[in-house]
């Protein structure tokens, strides 16, 4: 309960699980109002941070058929990105 309400006060998603063939999971850092961090983690175990990510761009990979199509059309070419693992 506490850890959930930490989480809440920073603005940090929890690390959502994706139903993917390359995508893992993603997280969402709020950092303004209306955009943050998307950190995005692969199958094969890299991560990726995604800057300046509108939260509905996550709201939208969280909710679509196919996010490994959705991470390629709309996130991967879009945002700049740093590779942290």
């Amino acid at each position: 309960k506490h850890i959930n309400e930490l989480k809440r006060l920073l603005k940090i998603s929890p690390k959502y699980q994706l139903n993917s063939s390359n995508l893992k999971s993603a997280q969402f850092k709020r950092e303004t109002e209306d955009a943050g961090e998307l950190e995005i983690e692969f199958i094969n175990g890299s991560i990726y941070l995604y800057k300046n990510v509108e939260e509905y761009v996550f709201n939208s990979l969280k909710s679509v058929e196919s996010p490994g199509r959705f991470f390629r059309d709309n996130i991967k070419e879009v945002y700049r990105y740093e590779r942290i693992k």
